[in-house]
């Protein structure tokens, strides 16, 4: 088993579906879950930080394990069978006479995912599905400095500034 993080989430042309790019540590590897619009919604969302003047549907299950004494400890992607990916949300559940224990809920990953990032805790992938389901990751730091660069252009892009430049192009040939 080996620790996970999101990379990024892409859009499968194809299918027009998002797929959930995760970067697998410590080896060149990728996992890619396809996943709901919804769920990529909610995944973009805590990702980025954005909160909701009321809570989502990933926000109250946190506030309602939280009122259950049973803190998310990590997430694990554990197979995939047929193509369709399972995951355990793995809680730690304290008692009033101190002793915890290990609480293991079957969950969608694209769920699993949301809570994970949303609560900051780790994301496993099995071995089982690294060996059988990953792909090997071929970017670069070049390619991550040249789509640094892309969207930072993409940010600071006016197209106004664009529709000036042609329309004196047009009328200047």
């Amino acid at each position: 088993m080996k620790k996970a993080v999101v990379k990024n989430i892409l859009l499968d042309k194809v299918h027009n579906s998002p797929v959930v790019e995760l970067k697998i540590e410590e080896i060149k590897k990728n996992v890619y879950i396809w996943i709901g619009a919804c769920e990529a919604w909610a995944l973009a969302m805590a990702m980025e930080n954005i909160n909701t003047d009321r809570p989502l549907t990933h926000d109250l299950i946190l506030k309602i394990s939280g009122l259950f004494k049973a803190n998310l400890v990590r997430i694990v992607i554990t197979s995939v069978i047929a193509g369709t990916y399972y995951a355990k949300l793995v809680y730690e559940v304290v008692s009033d006479n101190d002793s915890n224990t290990i609480l293991e809920l079957d969950c969608r990953p694209s769920d699993a995912i949301v809570l994970a990032v949303k609560s900051s805790v780790p994301i496993y992938v099995t071995s089982e599905i690294i060996n059988s389901a990953s792909i090997d990751d071929t970017s670069s730091d070049e390619n991550e400095e040249e789509e640094s660069k892309f969207k930072e252009f993409i940010q600071k892009f006016d197209v106004e500034e664009l529709k000036k430049y042609m329309e004196d192009k047009n009328e200047n040939p």
